[in-house]
Formats: C-alpha cells, structure tokens, sequence
C-alpha cells in the first residue's frame, strides 16, 4: 500500500513500505531521508505512531496523509572566555 507522508516543510512523499506497519514504514524514510530512527515521529490523527503498532490498528488507508516530525541535528558550542 501507497502512504502519503506530509513534512514540516509541506513536502509530501509516497512511500510504499514492504509490511504495512509503521516501523517499515519509519525505514523507508529514514533510507531516503539520511536520518536516524530515534529522529522520527510519525503522527495520524493527532497520535503518535508507535513501532509496532500497523496501519489497520489506526486504520491507515491509501488516501490518508500521515505527518512526519523529524527532530533538528543538536548543535553544540564551546564557550571560550578570552
């Protein structure tokens, strides 16, 4: 099954994960994406989407757009006193 994933950005995407669950789904983009699994947070009807949960428990279909949340790249600064 074809997902719609929209991103912060207004970016939409389709995916086709091999299982329909939300784990496979999470890797297909982190493939694409070049981003960790710990980075990523899919939302459908305003709940999170656990790893193993499946698209039938929150009854995912090919016409729902799932949103994607990836976490920003900390960035840390060492502070020097001159």
């Amino acid at each position: 099954m074809k997902v719609k994933i929209k991103f912060l950005n207004g970016n939409i995407n389709i995916y086709e994960p091999k299982n329909c669950n939300i784990l496979n789904l999470k890797q297909e983009i982190i493939n694409d994406k070049n981003i960790l699994l710990e980075d990523i947070k899919l939302i459908y009807r305003g709940k999170i989407l656990q790893n193993n949960e499946n698209f039938e428990f929150h009854k995912i279909d090919e016409n729902s757009i799932l949103h994607c949340v990836i976490k920003k790249k900390k960035i840390k600064y060492s502070s020097t006193n001159n």
